[in-house]
């Protein structure tokens, strides 16, 4: 039973050791991504892709103009615009705190030094 339980767990560490080929961080891109859901009218129901090489993807559902599927190739130029006009919607990276924080906390720094 010691030596079963024993050449289980070296060959789970053998596998566990397995490596995969490397892959390229510079090709992933983000795909912009919109939909909307139901509401209680007529709010048209639909989701629309935006990928990095100008292909957008449009799915109507309710109350567009075009229901189903269409797939359109534009100028990735427009997917290059659109990203920078929703540059300040991004949420900051966790490790950056925003700039109102950043105030608020040298001003207790500052009346927590003051008190001293």
């Amino acid at each position: 039973m010691k030596k079963l339980l024993l050449s289980s767990f070296f060959t789970l560490a053998l596998v566990g050791c397995a490596s995969t080929p490397e892959q390229s961080q510079n090709v992933a891109q983000e795909t912009i991504r919109y939909s909307t859901s139901p509401c209680f009218g007529a709010c048209p129901i639909y989701s629309v892709e935006v990928s990095p090489n100008g292909i957008v993807h449009f799915e109507g559902k309710q109350y567009t103009k075009v229901t189903g599927t269409r797939d359109l190739q534009v100028d990735p130029a427009v997917y290059k615009k659109l990203q920078s006009e929703l540059k300040t919607y991004r949420p900051r990276p966790s490790r950056e705190a925003a700039p109102e924080h950043r105030d608020r906390r040298a001003a207790l720094r500052r009346a927590a030094r003051r008190r001293e």
